[in-house]
């Protein structure tokens, strides 16, 4: 019987190069006895695979259905070739290909394996205690790289020759190190250096983590150098080491991250759940915000209670990298792992930054000298109860750094929310808002969003921006043909799309091609943040989106930040927002919660607020002296520096000055997380436990469709006062609040015909808020109250792309994709 012969070639694309894909690969078809080749391209990986057909279908399924851990097959293309006759199955050098469009997947970098582990702890392995071993499935990735193919000479580690043993890992099909780009060993990879206050190297090898743990131990600040960039570490048991942190770094305030050895520990200071022991396990390794344990049976903490003062949860993060794991092992206990960082500028990468920029805050420095190709901060995550059973969580970004980024998202399908011919988009920059900065590009096909960058306050990390654009256009060989931005004027952002436009003329990429657009596509704030999940979901229009957090440039010129979207196939519509109340100082207003406090009581009670004995005894009355007072009324009256506003989040604020939380806050969200503390100290996990303070629902007219709905709050600032007033517990009022929110959330949401939320903005990085308003809408109860419409009510919200302005720039290429096809439209009408 005569087998027939076949070739096929695989184009396979998504995260497969950097994971072991090709020596799988290899291994496959040797198993298989096929012959061919495999090699990676800028679009992914190619594959050559020739014999008898029933094994080539076989490889064929193998290939789909049992990938490496860590690969994520997004695409395969499948086509017949003529008969090569091979000799056997090799694995080709990877092809230049300048100029080529990148059709891959960036991988992250990994948390250390299993088996790596294991042998950082064998006294009989080569690699013993060696801070850099890794292997196809482990190890830096995307912090290492400096081009592709995702080749070692394209790596930081390049200069690093392999020496005979490990060279022969690296060709040995059958080895875990098998084309393992930073296989690395004692004898020829990188190596530990302990840098003292002198200036000079004190220790080096095994002997500088040695002496790192030793002055760990005397309650020094020690920067230690890991796969995105530099972290403090100091013993987060040691009050005295944590004040001269916080005093050193000017942070009185703000929580500190926190990194333990194991699990275990972390049990005793936190509650975990199964989810969050995955996800602190996990190949990601991120922070995990962790709610503190409050059954302590009269034992503290073992953490020092200024780590994290006033705050209901840790963040926390176990060993990601073999150096982290030795030092742990050594140290035995949490520290303190925080940014190495001057306040609102980018992360440290290399030794002489350290001492540039934090010499008068450590103490310390353990180095290395594999060179780090961009910074990458640690990506903060939490686990989101979603139903009342505790069997349903999700996980939920909230920075998107290491482990994460960059994160590649397949457009929507477009029939949902995108314009049809979503092949036809395209390529787009987005350059994300002003605080908590990323950007995301797109080449027509795909949305990537890069890491986090941060606020873009202080020269450097405007400078940071410019070089991650530069560094994802290039890597990606992206020439975008316009660019998206926020609608706010003043945002340094939206300042800098103007000036880059017109570089993109100019683009090394592709000169030939088409001049892009010569201004930049505003787009309003919320609106991004609405399609930003709606992206990440893949949701078909029409959705509602509640779009709730401290601050977004209006379309009417005040301040948005508590409304309610829809978004429908070609536009979308606001159709109800909180009652506007000003803001005195503007701006000032998100640092002193004291002046959304006094604009909130002044829109209900007007300029006589300071005269009336109900309010007299309020905090926030207490907070403004006698020679502020007149000014700040002629300053409201007057529109003097002094905003309209929506916004949800100084609702939150407003809230802790009247509680007596925070009049001035030291960092973004203080107040607002101070309340959200409060009211979990009450809040079960289901909704009705408290009673909502009454809201009522203006301008409710169902036939006017271009006035939006008002939602007065009133009756809920009243409700506040009047319990202030009585001597209500603090977590009650607090409590009360939120479930007020949750309850407007409902009362808007029911006057639709929708089945589909989606809950959006940095509001919803409130855990308690999040769950509350889930459990709500998607609850028995309120379906038999609605009566619209037979379909189960879906709330969404953010999981891989952030809530907060993270992850505005992925909404950001959606409205630019809508705005330019509707313009399309109109000139073919």
């Amino acid at each position: 019987m005569t087998l027939e012969t076949d070739r096929w070639r695989f184009t396979v694309r998504g995260i497969v190069q950097g994971v072991g894909f090709r020596p799988f690969v290899y291994r496959l078809a040797i198993e298989l006895g096929l012959t061919g080749w495999v090699n990676n391209t800028v679009q992914g990986v190619t594959i050559e695979v020739e014999g008898d057909r029933d094994r080539l279908v076989q490889f064929q399924t193998r290939l789909e259905q049992t990938p490496p851990p860590q690969a994520r097959i997004e695409t395969i293309a499948i086509q017949t070739q003529p008969l090569q006759h091979d000799p056997k199955f090799t694995i080709h050098t990877s092809p230049a290909a300048p100029g080529a469009a990148l059709q891959i997947t960036l991988l992250p970098d990994l948390a250390t394996c299993d088996d790596c582990l294991r042998e950082l702890n064998d006294p009989g392995d080569r690699r013993y205690r060696y801070p850099f071993l890794n292997c196809t499935n482990c190890g830096p990735r995307f912090s290492i790289l400096r081009d592709l193919p995702y080749d070692r000479p394209n790596t930081t580690m390049r200069d690093f020759g392999l020496c005979a043993d490990c060279q022969a890992d690296y060709n040995d099909p059958l080895d875990r190190r098998f084309h393992a780009q930073p296989v690395a060993c004692p004898v020829c990879g990188p190596q530990l250096s302990f840098w003292d206050r002198s200036g000079s190297v004190a220790a080096q090898g095994d002997a500088a983590m040695d002496a790192a743990i030793k002055r760990l131990q005397r309650g020094e600040i020690l920067a230690v150098k890991g796969l995105g960039g530099f972290h403090l570490f100091a013993d987060a048991r040691n009050r005295e080491t944590v004040a001269t942190l916080r005093d050193r770094k000017h942070r009185p305030d703000k929580p500190f991250a926190l990194m333990y050895p194991n699990v275990a520990l972390i049990a005793q200071d936190c509650r975990l759940t199964e989810p969050e022991i995955e996800l602190l396990t996990s190949a990601i390794a991120p922070i995990v915000l962790l709610e503190k344990r409050r059954d302590l049976e009269g034992r503290s903490l073992s953490i020092a209670p200024n780590v994290a003062p006033g705050v209901p949860d840790l963040g926390v993060m176990l060993p990601h990298s073999p150096l982290h794991h030795l030092l742990m092992q050594g140290f035995g206990f949490p520290v303190v792992a925080t940014s190495a960082n001057r306040s609102g500028e980018p992360l440290c990468i290399d030794g002489s930054q350290v001492w540039e920029c934090l010499g008068d805050v450590v103490d310390a420095v353990l180095d290395h000298d594999r060179p780090i190709a961009r910074p990458l901060d640690d990506s903060i995550t939490r686990v989101i109860q979603v139903d009342h059973t505790n069997q349903s969580k999700r996980v939920q970004v909230l920075r998107h750094g290491r482990g994460y980024a960059p994160s590649t998202l397949m457009i929507p399908d477009p029939e949902g929310s995108q314009p049809s011919n979503s092949t036809a988009n395209p390529p787009i920059l987005a350059v994300g808002a002003h605080l908590k900065n990323a950007i995301a590009l797109s080449d027509g096909q795909r949305l990537i969003l890069s890491q986090y960058i941060g606020d873009l306050d202080t020269p450097a990390t405007v400078e940071r921006l410019r070089s991650t654009i530069d560094d994802l256009l290039r890597l990606y060989r992206i020439r975008p043909s316009a660019i998206a931005c926020d609608a706010h004027p003043d945002y340094v952002s939206t300042r800098f799309a103007y000036q880059f436009t017109h570089q993109l003329t100019h683009s090394p990429i592709d000169p030939s091609s088409d001049s892009p657009r010569t201004t930049p596509i505003p787009v309003q704030h919320h609106y991004a943040h609405a399609l930003a999940c709606i992206a990440e979901h893949g949701l078909t229009a029409p959705t509602l989106a509640i779009a709730w957090d401290g601050t977004g440039y209006g379309l009417d010129g005040t301040i948005w930040g508590g409304e309610w979207l829809w978004i429908d196939r070609q536009d979308w519509q606001r159709v109800a927002h909180w009652r506007s109340f000003p803001l005195p100082g503007g701006d000032l207003a998100a640092r002193e919660p004291r002046r959304s406090a006094l604009g909130w009581l002044w829109s209900v009670f007007g300029e006589d607020l300071w005269n009336l004995a109900d309010l007299a005894n309020l905090p926030t009355i207490a907070a403004f002296t006698t020679a502020e007072k007149p000014l700040l009324k002629v300053a409201i009256n007057r529109g003097l520096n002094t905003l309209q506003t929506s916004s949800v989040g100084r609702m939150f604020d407003a809230v802790a000055s009247l509680l007596g939380l925070h009049q001035r806050c030291s960092f973004e969200g203080q107040g607002a997380i101070a309340v959200e503390a409060l009211a979990r100290s009450v809040l079960a996990r289901s909704v009705g436990v408290v009673e909502p303070y009454a809201v009522t629902i203006l301008d409710d007219d169902q036939t006017d469709h271009d006035r939006p709905m008002i939602v007065d709050s009133s009756e809920l600032l009243r409700g506040i006062v009047r319990d202030c007033r009585d001597g209500v517990d603090r977590a009650t009022i607090a409590a009360r609040f939120q479930q007020t929110l949750v309850e407007a959330i409902a009362l808007v949401t029911q006057r639709f015909e929708i089945s589909q939320v989606v809950l959006t903005g940095g509001c919803f990085q409130n855990r308690a808020l999040t769950e509350l308003t889930i459990h709500h809408l998607e609850g028995e109860d309120f379906r038999n109250f609605r009566h619209s419409t037979d379909e189960p009510m879906r709330v969404h919200i953010h999981q891989r792309i952030p809530p907060n302005d993270g992850g505005l720039a992925i909404g950001q290429i959606l409205a630019a994709w809508r705005s330019l096809a509707a313009n399309a439209a109109n000139l073919d009408d």
